[in-house]
């Protein structure tokens, strides 16, 4: 992605989170680990202050294909606009997006503010959940999703939670170059699967 300044991977201070400092530091990215592991909302707080970031940029690891195309739209879409918090990681507000390659982007101020008012386990542990269920309190901004990404659909889901998802994305991205564009990417999945998101998720019924 070109609109950003830096990349820091954010994870906790438990043990089993070391080799993923270790692969962080061969790819020469900063890291930030936060001691209490559900905390998710006060660890990215804390990388954002320790960064100095003005804006923030989150992309959850569940979502291992995130296409930089779809980082710098939603960061370019967020900076030309008056709105608190704009994403295109997920289809909600219908923006027609694909779930699993895009980012949620807001200012640091943004951030920490939310970080003092959600005191709720799942707000801290779903980092903007307080944003979501308190729409009326804030300007956000579904990033308009251009017409070659969104005719594949908005049914398709690329987040790995479950040892299912990740034999499904194994298999979608076998034999694949790190620089396969999103739109074959999507194209690959609709020709392996064609499911809807409803089929997938009720698979884990």
């Amino acid at each position: 992605a070109t609109t950003l300044d830096q990349v820091v991977l954010t994870t906790s201070e438990a043990e089993r989170d070391d080799p993923l400092i270790g692969v962080a530091k061969d790819l020469g990215l900063n890291t930030f680990r936060f001691e209490h592991e559900g905390d998710v909302l006060g660890r990215f707080c804390g990388a954002a202050k320790a960064a100095g970031a003005a804006t923030v940029l989150r992309v959850c690891a569940d979502n291992p294909v995130v296409d930089p195309e779809f980082i710098d739209h939603a960061v370019c879409s967020f900076s030309e606009s008056e709105a608190d918090y704009a994403f295109n990681h997920i289809p909600r507000l219908d923006n027609g997006y694909p779930d699993g390659l895009g980012a949620e982007v807001m200012c640091a101020e943004l951030l920490y503010e939310i970080d003092g008012l959600a005191t709720s386990e799942f707000h801290r542990e779903a980092a903007t959940s307080y944003i979501w269920d308190n729409l009326d309190r804030y300007s956000v901004l579904a990033v308009d999703c251009p017409a070659e990404w969104h005719t594949l659909g908005d049914d398709i889901r690329l987040d790995v939670d479950w040892p299912g998802d990740l034999d499904r994305m194994r298999a979608l991205c076998a034999g694949l170059p790190m620089s396969t564009s999103a739109i074959k990417l999507l194209a690959r999945w609709r020709h392996l699967y064609g499911n809807t998101r409803q089929d997938l998720y009720a698979e884990r019924r």
